[in-house]
């Protein structure tokens, strides 16, 4: 007849079952964790490919020139460019359109730049050079001009104002120097994001900017427009990061005010997290060129996190990007 009363050599039994299942539990954790930081530590820095084009223009620059401006007057036209969500950080004068047959649109509006210009003059013969011929000179010898500056104001109009672009003298930027070009994309992960916006709330933007970002304040991601992204793969990767930034919101899995006991930078860690995620959710559907990236990414915050231990760490970076892909997929 069988008892119901264990002997204490079968709960004993028991128990050292319990803890050996559990150390080879541990065991086979601090395999896996060493393992994939063994291999994170052998990458350097340079094996990492920035996700945008090569030559993308994030400043305001003349188009014919291609020089950048400066000082006010970037802070001006970038204000322009904001106030009108320009997609084309370049600019011409109105000279320099019509010089290349472009037409302005109807109700198109320039805006005010600042130039400064020198009037050098030699004392005696009059000649007048350049500000370059001048600085080439020797200190006697510029001794023998008089250098007057002057502020001149010119107005720019953005090239987005052409009406017929494509048919002036300009090189082609959007089309040839910068590759603007549309990415390729994927069906499923338009399917998944678009279900995100429309069920779980999130905010998406997509601006010509070259940083992707998501705002705590504002509870947006905003990301880089598509065409910036060398293809969907690194544009996927790195909406996948953002998403996964974006779960950690209060109003959701609450984790931007977690404090740590071992003093590990919570910046660094959150990386960690969101780098995780992508990931998860790259591989998931099948964005595996830029896993390279992802690797240096994550070896670049593992070692700026001041953790005594980087297996725990990342063990519990893993942990809570599994939270995250969980909370996104059901």
């Amino acid at each position: 007849m069988k008892s119901n009363v264990k002997s204490n050599r079968s709960v004993n039994t028991s128990k050292e079952t319990e803890n050996a299942k559990g150390e080879a539990s541990k065991n086979i954790n601090d395999v896996f964790f060493n393992t994939i930081i063994e291999n994170i530590e052998k990458l350097e820095p340079s094996n990492w490919d920035h996700f945008l084009k090569d030559n993308l223009v994030f400043s305001p620059s003349n188009i014919v020139s291609k020089c950048k401006y400066t000082r006010y007057n970037k802070l001006i036209l970038a204000i322009d460019i904001l106030f009108h969500e320009r997609q084309s950080f370049y600019y011409a004068t109105f000279s320099q359109i019509s010089q290349a047959n472009g037409k302005l649109k109807k109700g198109s509006k320039s805006v005010p730049i600042q130039y400064f210009n020198f009037d050098i003059k030699h004392k005696e013969t009059k000649q007048r050079i350049s500000r370059s011929e001048y600085l080439k000179l020797s200190t006697t010898e510029q001794k023998n001009f008089t250098v007057h500056s002057f502020l001149k104001v010119y107005r720019v109009f953005s090239v987005e104002d052409i009406e017929n672009f494509e048919a002036c003298d300009f090189k082609n930027v959007s089309d040839s120097e910068n590759e603007i070009s549309e990415i390729s994309l994927n069906e499923s992960a338009e399917d998944f994001v678009l279900k995100l916006i429309e069920k779980k709330g999130l905010k998406l933007e997509h601006n010509a900017q070259e940083m992707a970002f998501y705002s705590p304040s504002l509870d947006k991601i905003c990301m880089p427009l598509t065409t910036f992204f060398k293809d969907e793969h690194f544009y996927y990767s790195t909406l996948f990061h953002e998403i996964t930034h974006w779960t950690g919101h209060k109003s959701r899995l609450d984790r931007f005010d977690d404090t740590f006991v071992d003093g590990r930078n919570p910046y660094a860690f959150e990386e960690l997290v969101a780098e995780i995620g992508a990931l998860l959710f790259s591989s998931e559907f099948d964005f595996t060129h830029q896993f390279i990236n992802s690797i240096v990414y994550l070896k670049g915050w593992l070692n700026q996190s001041n953790c005594n231990d980087k297996r725990i760490t990342m063990q519990e970076a893993f942990v809570l990007s599994n939270k995250a892909y969980s909370f996104l997929k059901y």
